[in-house]
């Protein structure tokens, strides 16, 4: 397999723990939600999601978190297997960033920790800029 084809994995990897978290926030959620007895006016009005406990809060807001600084991870990786500038670097530098953002996942949707969830995101970030350096690199070098 062509080195630069292997970064579909860590990209389709990242899309999976995308929608595992859409599915978990779901089964968190649906069950609040019924239990509240919510109306269909009530699921228009956002204070309805604000009551719901912190265990179907956070599935919710990493959920959203996984579409921010991933989208950058998505871009690069297809620059990459576009430009056929990849490498074992990146894809290396790529499966680093999908872990930090299991982790980062696990901590969100479970308890939590603020100081803990933040160190993760902010290796997930550095290794994204890392990825830009070096596809930079690797595009002005030839």
């Amino acid at each position: 397999m062509n080195v630069n084809m292997t970064m579909m994995g860590p990209i389709l990897a990242q899309v999976a723990l995308t929608l595992i978290v859409l599915l978990y926030m779901a089964s968190r959620r649906l069950p609040a939600l019924s239990a509240m007895r919510a109306t269909p006016a009530q699921l228009q009005d956002r204070k309805t999601f604000d009551e719901l406990p912190a265990g179907c809060k956070y599935p919710s807001e990493n959920l959203k978190n996984l579409f921010e600084v991933p989208v950058l991870f998505f871009v690069l990786s297809f620059c990459a297997l576009i430009t056929g500038l990849g490498g074992t670097m990146m894809v290396t530098l790529a499966w680093i960033f999908v872990a930090t953002r299991v982790v980062h996942s696990f901590i969100h949707c479970t308890y939590n920790n603020v100081m803990h969830r933040f160190l993760v995101f902010l290796l997930g970030v550095i290794v994204v800029i890392v990825m830009l350096l070096l596809l930079v690199m690797r595009f002005w070098m030839g």
